[in-house]
């Protein structure tokens, strides 16, 4: 068996390589049964010989090979042609151990034609983020393993700041845990003086004063984000975003979609789904429809150089 796991959420990928790990081997995992490369450290020449070197002192192994960005458009590491055509050798003949790649990207390069190989010959697997009640579940594990406790008002905030993103959840909690030492508890408090906003949620808080009508504190809003360094036209290309996505999930939620089936349908987590729902259900389609073509025209002005960004910015906010 030849499989591609991949997604952005470096951890996912790796507990969805340990489950098929598990899976795959009939006698507990050792050195081995299981070998561990990497494209980083590792020459192509390396990793295929230890791919067709059969196991001997187990009944399978399993190689799993991190990194494999000859799958993506990533430029970090050029492959030579040599090691592509090395690589198309070995995934067209049979293997007797089991193979997984492991790739840290949302998306595989499917003009590829080793992509197109694995996909159409293997198995290429996009790794699901968990759900929401998942996602807290795994939080709540890792927090009792030092008997630690989050209150649901501070798990709503986390969730709301980080996304559904294991990986960054695990980088958050410790820095929770040790500034909640003494108490064990993390209230939202901690979340709020710890945890910083995405930009994400910083889009989200600025479209809903928007909508509110809260120009006042709009307009500081922007302000805050472009002394941050955050350009004033990618800044208006994630409302934009924003103001496409509220369309999307209302159209389709008129449709009798629930948030599960309308995440499926954009590619979007439903927990994005949610508060996108949230957020519009006040809104008409054809309000949502003219904040997008005021986008489009501040974006034509953004792109006239002449003109002060920040102002411009401003402006649209005034004229709301």
């Amino acid at each position: 068996m030849i499989e591609i796991l991949y997604s952005n959420d470096e951890q996912m990928v790796k507990r969805t390589r340990d489950e098929r790990i598990k899976s795959l081997l009939s006698e507990p995992r050792d050195e081995f049964n299981c070998v561990v490369m990497s494209l980083e450290h590792n020459t192509t020449n390396e990793v295929i010989e230890e791919i067709l070197t059969l196991p001997m002192f187990s009944l399978e192994k399993v190689v799993v090979i991190k990194n494999a960005t000859m799958f993506t458009g990533s430029k970090d590491k050029q492959v030579t042609k040599e090691e592509i055509s090395m690589w198309l050798d070995l995934l067209e003949q049979q293997v007797d151990n089991h193979v997984i790649f492991e790739v840290y990207q949302e998306k595989l390069d499917g003009r590829k034609k080793i992509t197109k190989l694995i996909e159409s010959s293997h198995r290429a697997t996009a790794v699901e983020p968990p759900s929401e009640r998942q996602f807290s579940h795994y939080i709540t594990e890792q927090l009792a393993k030092d008997d630690y406790t989050m209150d649901q008002p501070a798990m709503k905030r986390f969730i709301e700041r980080i996304g559904v993103n294991l990986q960054q959840a695990d980088i958050e909690i410790e820095k929770l845990k040790t500034y909640t030492y003494d108490s064990r508890v993390i209230t939202l408090e901690a979340i709020n003086d710890i945890v910083p906003e995405s930009i994400e949620e910083e889009i989200y808080i600025l479209t809903d004063l928007i909508k509110s009508g809260k120009k006042q504190l709009a307009a500081k809003k922007i302000s805050e984000l472009i002394l941050r360094k955050e350009e004033p036209i990618a800044l208006l290309g994630l409302i934009a975003s924003q103001y496409r996505l509220y369309y999307q999930t209302k159209l389709l939620s008129m449709k009798g979609m629930n948030k599960f089936e309308i995440g499926k349908t954009l590619g979007v987590h439903h927990f994005r789904i949610q508060l996108a729902l949230e957020q519009c259900h006040r809104l008409e389609l054809m309000d949502i429809l003219a904040m997008l073509n005021i986008c489009a025209e501040l974006d034509f002005k953004l792109k006239d150089t002449a003109l002060d960004k920040e102002a411009v910015m401003q402006l649209y906010v005034a004229n709301l």
